[in-house]
């Protein structure tokens, strides 16, 4: 590591001092395979500012994670940003609500998206991002029962130790693929719950039955609803209600002389121009033109 401390007795021009910073970086890595990062300070006037400076450089250095290539300014960036605090509380939220209903691959898709989004912003700090995920699996070792404490403190050693957050979402998969093993006796029967989903789709195509709707009244999380709807059927659960409205649809305008408005109603349907539309979609003409045929 190297401090490079630039003295100008005139104003210094900020698009000169980029490019030759990135002039820099050009230099130190077209004939080398290793990761470099340049972190640029702040200005500032008179030696006097020089300690607090150095140590706010000090500062940015150990909260970025070490894998981090190219050029960061401290003034462009909120090393404090691990996303807003609603996302936080989201992400939580989701991760206790999948903890719930045992679904170890919800949470682990959920922690990695969220993990990605963070690598893509390049400006996470590596400190609060850890604690954030600390949190997490320490909520995610209570839901599974598990207090062993040479196991959470050798998680969360190595969770503190990641240098990057490829690393860390290695180390939280590892954590979730055990637990997942470790549970998998008590995970719900996914078969069972897919065919009280079908039968309540069935009985209440006509209603107001979305996904939010449908997982309240098997007590399970919409995307873990969804996520097991898929894997069980192969099929997506809303174009499965879907299929399923069209083709009461189709034949209620085949056996019944009902009007097409109230035939939409009767198929889950509020909004008849939609409803128009979407049988269009999949029979190629509208309701009124299929009775006419």
């Amino acid at each position: 590591m190297s401090y490079i401390l630039i003295y100008s007795n005139i104003s210094i021009n900020n698009e000169k001092t980029e490019r030759a910073i990135r002039n820099i970086y050009l230099r130190l890595t077209e004939n080398s395979s290793e990761m470099f990062s340049i972190i640029v300070g702040t200005k500032f006037y008179g030696l006097k500012h020089f300690r607090d400076k150095l140590k706010e450089l000090e500062e940015a250095i150990k909260n970025t994670f070490s894998y981090f290539s190219g050029v960061i300014y401290i003034s462009k960036t909120n090393f404090k940003d691990v996303g807003s605090v609603e996302e936080q509380l989201q992400i939580k939220e989701s991760v206790m609500r999948s903890l719930a209903d045992k679904n170890m691959a919800a949470v682990k898709e959920q922690l990695m998206v969220y993990l990605k989004r963070l690598e893509a912003e390049k400006a996470s700090s590596a400190f609060y991002v850890k604690y954030l995920m600390l949190d997490i699996v320490k909520a995610i070792f209570q839901s599974c029962g598990t207090y062993n404490e040479r196991i959470i403190y050798q998680s969360a050693n190595d969770i503190m130790q990641s240098s990057d957050l490829k690393s860390m979402g290695e180390v939280i998969e590892k954590i979730l693929d055990e637990m997942l093993e470790k549970n998998s006796d008590d995970l719900p029967d996914v078969s069972q719950s897919v065919s009280e989903i079908k039968r309540i789709i069935q009985n209440e195509y006509m209603n107001d039955c979305g996904l939010e709707e449908i997982a309240e009244k098997v007590s399970l999380t919409p995307a873990y609803v969804s996520f097991i709807f898929k894997k069980e059927t192969g099929n997506n659960l809303i174009k499965y209600l879907t299929d399923l409205r069209m083709q009461k649809a189709k034949e209620l305008l085949e056996k019944s002389n009902k009007k097409i408005v109230d035939i939409c109603k009767m198929c889950g349907y509020q909004n008849q121009s939609y409803f128009n539309k979407l049988f269009k979609n999949y029979y190629g003409i509208t309701p009124k033109q299929y009775r006419e045929q």
